[in-house]
């Protein structure tokens, strides 16, 4: 069972973008994003619309454009790019339990508690960290 990568790309994205405006090129294309995450350009415009919907990133057209941050790296923690590009909640509901077996029949209701308190945390630690302290925390090329 794999998850979801909207997130790893997102932040990936973010962080390049970043590290590129900490040398005065204040936009990154969808192939030069794609190129860093070892990715198709597609699965990055794809992704992109979620971010620039969310107020965190800007899309110019034209010779000179590409995606751009709309606010410091700072400023922008890992929730709020979760919660731009999640896709649904972080854990998903057994979709058909078996309704006559006694274990079907409660175990969403028992792990429902179980998961919303999980998210929380989870979302707790991702507004603690932003992008750039992500970025402190290896070398950037």
């Amino acid at each position: 069972m794999s998850g979801n990568s909207r997130l790893s790309i997102a932040v990936h994205a973010l962080l390049l973008m970043e590290g590129c405006a900490a040398r005065g090129k204040t936009h990154a294309t969808s192939e030069e994003i794609a190129a860093s995450v070892n990715t198709n350009p597609v699965v990055v415009r794809r992704l992109m619309p979620s971010l620039v919907a969310a107020g965190i990133l800007a899309a110019d057209r034209g010779p000179h454009g590409g995606y751009r941050l709309l606010k410091s790296a700072a400023q922008i923690s890992v929730a709020e790019v979760y919660r731009a590009v999640a896709e649904g909640p972080l854990f998903g509901r057994h979709p058909t339990p078996n309704p006559n077996c006694p274990v079907g029949r409660g175990v969403d209701e028992a792990l429902s508690s179980l998961y919303e308190q999980a998210e929380t945390r989870v979302l707790e630690a991702f507004g603690k960290r932003s992008i750039r302290s992500l970025a402190r925390d290896f070398v950037q090329v």
